[in-house]
């Protein structure tokens, strides 16, 4: 097994001097003008001996963009014959590695052996580390078709937070291959968490690609696909997370599916979702719709929580909105609202103070 060794910084100058010394016989860098670095050049085909010396040689470039270049130019020459190679070269000193000059090892790796891609990954000794090669493999594999495969490994790593690394590359690459039924189908078929992680963090691995690469339509489509009586409240899920990301970007459709679907046991009590949205946007605009809905818990508490987040934000132009603004007669809308922007003035009495230093 392939274990972490945090090099001591003696082994480390040692590895980049004799990287560089024999580096360039392999590849070149060609110095570019004021645009930048140039892209270096390495042969087409390249050993596993030669791979590992000049990955070992671009690992340690100092310059970010440079190194950056030269690895992406490395990996693009990557396969079965010097795969080990550049593992070789990553492995000694992977701790003080930064995230991006390792990741692109393991989603080239996992396009021809992403069962060694995750086997290599998962012998690091960082949690860290290791959670990252896993997600690259398991996203890379998943947008490639294989996401049955890349779930059985996935689900049979026993650290949690690792499998969970895992599970959210999983996602994202499934959700953005062609398989918008397979996820559906694996999301509506995990156990209702008390929790909400599957509504606020695994649905919106795919709610989220649907809306920006399909549109709204597209999202609407595959929404009213969902039937009712889905397992595991998993309409009622896909309801609330589709309606937070379509206010997110635009609220009046969210608005339109809210009123279509308003009457439904699904979604009851899910207005807020749309004015916690809405109020980023235009939070004038936010309160201007919720006024005019009927008095209800639902409208209340839906004003509630956007004024919490719009007076975290701008305490001072959420306080003057409610000073200025005519609430109507409904009294627990008043009181909520008010009790919320009330804390300006004990705000700005500290302010004083402490400018007085007092």
């Amino acid at each position: 097994m392939v274990t972490e060794n945090p090099s001591s910084p003696v082994r480390l100058l040692l590895i980049g001097i004799v990287a560089v010394a024999t580096g360039f016989a392999i590849g070149s860098f060609a110095r570019g003008g004021p645009d930048g670095p140039a892209r270096p050049s390495y042969p087409e085909s390249m050993s596993a001996e030669q791979m590992q010396t000049a990955m070992s040689q671009a690992l340690v470039i100092p310059d970010t963009l440079e190194r950056a270049l030269a690895i992406d130019a490395l990996v693009q020459r990557l396969d079965e014959n010097n795969a080990d190679g550049a593992a070789a070269a990553i492995d000694p000193i992977v701790i003080g590695l930064d995230d991006c000059d390792v990741k692109p090892y393991f989603q080239k790796r996992a396009r021809f052996d992403p069962i060694g891609a995750f086997q290599h990954a998962m012998e690091w000794s960082s949690i860290h580390k290791r959670g990252l090669g896993v997600n690259a493999t398991a996203l890379v594999w998943a947008l490639d078709g294989g996401a049955l495969e890349a779930r059985s490994f996935v689900e049979s790593i026993e650290a949690e937070e690792t499998r969970n690394a895992g599970m959210n590359g999983l996602l994202q690459g499934w959700a953005r291959s062609n398989d918008v039924k397979g996820i559906t189908q694996f999301l509506a078929n995990m156990p209702d968490d008390p929790k909400q992680t599957r509504n606020d963090v695994l649905l919106a691995y795919l709610t989220v690609p649907l809306l920006a690469y399909g549109g709204p339509d597209r999202l609407i489509e595959w929404l009213e696909g969902i039937p009712e009586d889905a397992p595991n409240g998993f309409k009622r899920a896909a309801y609330r997370n589709a309606l937070l990301q379509l206010a997110s970007t635009d609220p009046n459709r969210a608005v339109a599916l809210y009123q279509e679907h308003s009457e439904r046991d699904y979604a009851a009590n899910s207005m807020w979702l749309i004015t916690i949205a809405w109020q980023k946007l235009n939070p004038e605009e936010t309160f201007a719709w919720i006024l005019d809905q009927p008095e209800s818990n639902a409208r209340t508490n839906a004003a509630t929580r956007a004024m919490q987040r719009w007076f975290s934000r701008d305490r001072r132009s959420a306080a003057v909105w409610v000073r200025q603004t005519e609430l109507g007669q409904d009294p627990e809308l008043r009181k909520r609202l008010y009790a919320i922007t009330r804390q300006v003035k004990r705000l700005h009495e500290l302010e004083a103070r402490a400018e007085a230093g007092v």
